[in-house]
């Protein structure tokens, strides 16, 4: 698994460092950072996703890809995440559905599936948007825990079974 990690003042999971910008593989349960990010990188900025979905798929090939994004959501008028530390160039909060949606399509990445580990991104119209891109989107409630999913669960099935059927990972997220 590749995760994308910053935006924070405070880092909950060990191996991560408050207030940094890396990315990080997790392997056997362990993670191990592999890249440092500038410290100006802003998370809710269309180009920070479209080149960590890039960089992903060239340096982690894999036969399938799935996208999963934990934070704040604010569905099609709020938009995604929050980056605590960084401004976006137009000083929104968020990433605007439209900055996602185009960050998908230009990353050229067909997914199994996108999900959401976010409040209010269950909107049809969104789901619609994102359809040429993925084969299932997987969103939260309108209101999602501040924990969010149970990624030891779904990953850990994943990981056992890297073939497993995407309704199953996503049943078991």
């Amino acid at each position: 698994f590749v995760v994308q990690f910053g935006a924070a003042e405070y880092a909950f999971t060990g191996g991560m460092e408050d207030g940094e910008y890396a990315r990080y593989t997790v392997n056997n349960g362990k993670i191990e950072k592999v890249m440092d990010l500038p410290p100006n990188t802003c998370m809710t900025e269309e180009k920070s996703l479209e080149d960590f979905i890039r960089w992903s798929k060239e340096t982690y090939p894999a036969d399938r890809y799935m996208l999963v994004l934990w934070d704040h959501g604010g569905g099609l008028s709020g938009g995604y995440g929050y980056d605590q530390l960084n401004d976006r160039e137009d000083k929104r909060m968020t990433m605007p559905c439209n900055d996602f949606i185009d960050a998908v399509r230009e990353s050229g990445v067909q997914f199994d599936l996108i999900g959401f580990d976010t409040c209010l991104m269950q909107d049809i119209d969104f789901a619609y948007r994102l359809e040429p891109y993925a084969d299932y989107y997987l969103a939260s409630e309108e209101s999602e825990s501040g924990f969010g999913w149970n990624y030891t669960v779904g990953f850990s099935e994943l990981a056992k079974d890297p073939g497993i059927a995407t309704e199953d990972f996503g049943a078991y997220m």
